[in-house]
């Protein structure tokens, strides 16, 4: 026979009787083979092995109890345009209980389903990576060379590896060993729980951490992200670090730009090649170093190791509790606590004071200097101008080349070149010298030795307390309560006033 058929009311003896046609259908006990086609009117049920080489119409249920063979196309509710041919709602497949073991495993290009565990595989496979033990459960993976092994996890692209349960990965050797890892790109390792790694050669070993970009590493971190090339980030939580070469191991804390270095817990470091060692802090710049805490840095070279202070500017060195160190080549000491520095290349030893201008060199507890060049080593001083020395407390220096000594206190010099030693004075003008107290001396070229005494006009010489002199070329005034103005005029006597 070319077709073998039969009707609904047909029954087959499978146990006993045997069935012969012409090379088109051969049925005994429990196999049936059929070398053509097979057309069924109503329900088809084959309890042993079913081979068929042609093509099979059944308009009922087809049931086979053991190995199908089908040569030819088949379709299920349509005519078949390809090996397997579904059309309708849905199709169903069955766990069976009585099966043991998955029976394709090796190389090859394939796709199934392991209904035992209800796991997927499709595309190629060149090894024993998609071998039973290499199946995890609830588990799918296409693509090439993929292995995951690990519980409800998926995997596309090539040579991924997932061995954590809830694990994704895609593109090409991903790696995942941490619970509910995420991998894509290439050559990416999740280590840590709950992380998430793209681009090129990142190792994330950390938790709940998100990576992306070039050789990125972080290790023992938790709620971080790192972003960039050749970051690594390690032993902190709730972090950010992005750029280049960057390295942070402090918590609470943001890391932008290239070569920075963060060992401080909440601070911020952005720019290039600056250091952070202590905690709240914020830099900014580059080449910056940081060792105190709760400071802010800005700008190239600084280095600040005082805490609760600011640094700005270019080669600043600031180590100073709560100071302000802002301009170039600027150094403040240990001892300049409470202090402000602005300018350039100025020093500050002690504590409470102001520092503006530049060159300037300040020794004095609470000193206020500016200008250029000028030197205090007196407490609540003040001096501006150029090239001024103060070694008393509690003065006011100005001008140029002026000099006020030791024991020079509570006194007032101006102008340029004026030598003063008496306290309680006020000295201004040019080239002046005074050693006498609560004196005033202006003018040019004068020297007063005196206590109590007025000196003004030019190259008058006075040695006698409580005395005026004006004029000029007088010289000297050797008495007391004496006045002399004029010119050229030399005065011995008391209460004297010499004239002309």
């Amino acid at each position: 026979l070319s077709v073998f058929s039969f009707a609904q009311q047909d029954t087959i003896d499978t146990t006993d009787d045997s069935w012969n046609g012409i090379g088109e259908f051969v049925y005994t006990g429990a196999t049936a083979n059929i070398g053509a086609s097979l057309f069924v009117s109503a329900n088809a049920r084959i309890d042993g092995n079913f081979d068929l080489l042609g093509y099979a119409n059944i308009d009922g249920k087809l049931t086979v109890n053991d190995t199908t063979h089908i040569n030819a196309n088949v379709g299920i509710g349509t005519s078949p345009l390809a090996k397997l041919h579904l059309y309708g709602d849905a199709f169903v497949i069955e766990r069976d209980l009585n099966q043991v073991g998955l029976n394709v495993s090796g190389p090859g290009f394939r796709y199934f389903y392991y209904a035992n565990i209800g796991a997927s595989r499709a595309g190629e496979v060149t090894g024993n990576q998609w071998d039973e033990q290499n199946l995890g459960y609830l588990s799918f993976a296409h693509g090439r060379d993929l292995l995951v092994p690990g519980r409800a996890s998926a995997a596309f692209g090539d040579e991924n590896v997932i061995l954590a349960e809830g694990g994704f990965a895609t593109g090409f050797r991903n790696q995942i060993y941490g619970v509910s890892g995420v991998a894509f790109n290439v050559d990416n390792i999740a280590d840590g729980e709950n992380t998430i790694v793209g681009g090129v050669a990142n190792n994330n070993s950390s938790e709940n951490t998100f990576m992306t970009g070039r050789e990125n590493y972080s290790n023992a971190s938790v709620n971080n992200i790192v972003a960039g090339q050749d970051n690594l980030d390690s032993l902190n939580t709730n972090s950010i670090v992005s750029g280049f070469d960057n390295l942070n191991i402090g918590s609470q804390s943001l890391l932008l730009g290239e070569m920075n270095i963060n060992r401080g817990k909440s601070s911020g470091v952005l720019g290039l090649s600056n250091t952070n060692e202590g905690t709240e802090n914020f830099l900014l710049g580059s080449g910056n170093t940081m060792t105190g805490s709760r400071s802010l840095l800005s700008g190239e070279d600084n280095e600040h190791q005082g805490n609760d202070g600011i640094s700005f500017g270019f080669d600043n060195l600031n180590l100073g509790n709560s100071s302000i160190t802002g301009g170039a080549n600027q150094e403040n000491t240990a001892l300049g606590a409470n202090t402000a520095l602005f300018g350039a290349s100025n020093f500050n030893a002690n504590a409470n004071s102001i520092i503006g201008g530049s060159d300037n060199e300040n020794y004095g507890l609470s000193g206020v200097l500016s200008g250029i060049s000028n030197k205090n080593y007196g407490e609540k001083a003040i001096v501006s101008g150029t090239l001024n020395i103060n070694y008393a407390n509690n003065v006011i220096i100005s001008g140029s080349e002026s000099v006020n000594d030791t024991t020079a206190t509570n006194a007032a010099v101006f102008g340029l070149s004026n030598d003063n030693s008496g306290a309680n004075t006020m000295i201004s003008g040019d080239s002046n010298s005074n050693s006498g107290e609560s004196g005033i001396v202006g003018g040019l070229n004068n020297n007063n030795t005196a206590p109590y005494s007025v000196i003004g006009g030019s190259n008058n010489e006075n040695n006698g307390a409580a005395s005026i002199i004006g004029g000029q070329n007088n010289a000297p005034n050797e008495g007391t309560a004496a006045i002399v103005t004029g010119a050229n005029n030399e005065n011995e006597g008391d209460f004297a006033a010499i004239s002309g």
